[in-house]
C-alpha cells in the first residue's frame, strides 16, 4: 500500500476517491454528481475536472455544496488523457473509482465493491457490467465484462 495515502488502512473506512470528468456535460451531470453523494458507502471524495466546458457545467457543479466535492475548472481543453492524469494525481483515497458524467451508480456500488476488496485482499481490481439506457430511463442494451481472472489477463 502507498505509505503517501491520506488514509488509515486499520480503519474500516478507506476513503475512495471517485474521478469525473467532464465537457459540456450540463445535461446529465447534476444526477452523475447525486448518484455519487447518495452512495450508502459515505467515505468518499469526488473530484471533478472540468475540461473547458462553454454549457451550464459550471454553475450546475457549483450549486452543489457537498464538502466531499472538489472541482477544478479549466478554461481551455486539453483532452481526456491529460485530464485523467491530472485526476489520479488529486486522487488521495486508498481506492479509485472512475464515474463519467453521463453515468449513474446505482446506491450500493461502491459500497459492494469496498467490502469485496477488504474481504479479498488479493484482488487489485473491480468492476461492474452496463446497462445502457436513453434519455427517458428505458434500458437499450447491456454490456458484459470478462469476470475470471484468465479471462481478464487475456483481454489485457
Amino acid at each position: 500500500m502507498d505509505t503517501n495515502l491520506k488514509v488509515d488502512p486499520t480503519k474500516d473506512t478507506p476513503l475512495v476517491s471517485v474521478l469525473m470528468l467532464t465537457y459540456n456535460g450540463a445535461r446529465f451531470i447534476k444526477e452523475a454528481i447525486e448518484s455519487v453523494l447518495s452512495q450508502t458507502y459515505p467515505h468518499v471524495e469526488l473530484i471533478i475536472i472540468d475540461d473547458g466546458s462553454a454549457d451550464r457545467t459550471k454553475e450546475i457543479i457549483r450549486g452543489f455544496t457537498d464538502k466531499r466535492i472538489r472541482y477544478i475548472c479549466h478554461e481551455h481543453n486539453a483532452g481526456l488523457l491529460v485530464r485523467r492524469k491530472e485526476s489520479l494525481n488529486l486522487a488521495e483515497g486508498a481506492y479509485v473509482a472512475v464515474l463519467d458524467s453521463d453515468d449513474l451508480w446505482l446506491p450500493t456500488k461502491l459500497e459492494k465493491q469496498v467490502d469485496h476488496l477488504g474481504a479479498h485482499p488479493d484482488c487489485v481490481l473491480v468492476g461492474t457490467w452496463i446497462t445502457r439506457m436513453d434519455e427517458r430511463g428505458a434500458m437499450i442494451g447491456t454490456t458484459k465484462y470478462n469476470s475470471d481472472d484468465l479471462s481478464i489477463r487475456a483481454s489485457i
